[in-house]
């Protein structure tokens, strides 16, 4: 497994920069070496073994490092990526909240912090971040989904409405300051696919439309409706808006759409009957 899939493995944040490795060497002198006593030969190093002391050995380097310079921001990186890469993901919280400090407007620390706190399953120090990171990003889209998220996870649904409504809300003047940096047509998608997950289908339909009315060549609506309207029993119009939905898709993501397509055309699984009791 290679250093990217393994921090892949443990939180979906890509991390950039190389590992940069700490090489030791020995000059033992010849003379000293052909005349020591011989010994038995020691079972070969697996590969695994081998990799696990380097990266001890790199990781124990950058530490000595930042006990001198704690600020070394190319080391805390490094410190960073090696502990994922070791799967020690409570290990990275601390040169990353390091790395946050120092750069307080630079967002992507934040969203790691937040992904580590999530994969160690504390959504408190996750919302944190993620509000953070709303605070000075308002319309970053992967911090309102793992937020909208985290408030579902904790049966708070009008919270995660909040959420969007507030992105919406300061979209015009976030788009003053930086032009489109909030897209308001995505978050008012997010927000049409919340209600639509908590069945409030009236105010998820009147969403969908009024995006569709922004730019009628737009799929995303147009699917959003028929998977309402499927949900809603309502087949044949259903049926009728997933394949305008497919005839606006673009071809790179036609697959993915014809898939979820079919997903939502399937009829649910009806429970077995709880046998009587006796």
């Amino acid at each position: 497994m290679t250093q990217r899939t393994a921090r892949q493995w443990a939180i979906n944040i890509v991390l950039t920069i190389v590992t940069v490795s700490f090489m030791g060497l020995s000059l033992a002198p010849l003379v000293s070496q052909i005349l020591a006593p011989k010994t038995p030969a020691e079972p070969a190093e697996s590969p695994e073994t081998a990799a696990q002391k380097k990266r001890q050995s790199e990781i124990d380097g950058y530490e000595a490092v930042l006990r001198s310079e704690p600020n070394n921001q190319f080391a805390l990186r490094q410190l960073v990526d090696l502990r994922l890469e070791a799967r020690d993901v409570a290990g990275a919280i601390a040169p990353l909240t390091r790395l946050a400090e120092l750069n307080p407007k630079e967002t992507r620390y934040r969203l790691e912090l937040a992904g580590a706190h999530l994969f160690l399953k504390n959504q408190e120090a996750a919302a944190k971040e993620l509000r953070q990171v709303l605070a000075i990003e308002p319309g970053n889209l992967r911090a309102l989904e793992n937020l909208v998220q985290i408030e579902l996870g904790y049966s708070r649904p009008e919270s995660a409405i909040g959420v969007l409504e507030d992105a919406l809300a300061a979209a015009d003047t976030a788009n003053q300051v930086q032009p489109d940096s909030v897209d308001r047509t995505s978050i008012s998608l997010l927000l049409a696919d919340l209600y639509a997950f908590l069945q409030r289908f009236d105010e998820a339909l009147a969403l969908y439309e009024q995006v569709t009315k922004a730019d009628a060549q737009d799929f995303r609506p147009v699917l959003g409706q028929a998977q309402v309207r499927q949900a809603q029993g309502l087949t044949a119009e259903a049926d009728t808006l997933f394949n305008r939905a497919l005839e606006l898709t673009p071809a790179r993501f036609k697959d993915e759409v014809q898939q979820r397509i079919e997903t939502a055309r399937k009829p649910l699984e009806t429970p077995a009957p709880t046998p009587p009791q006796p």
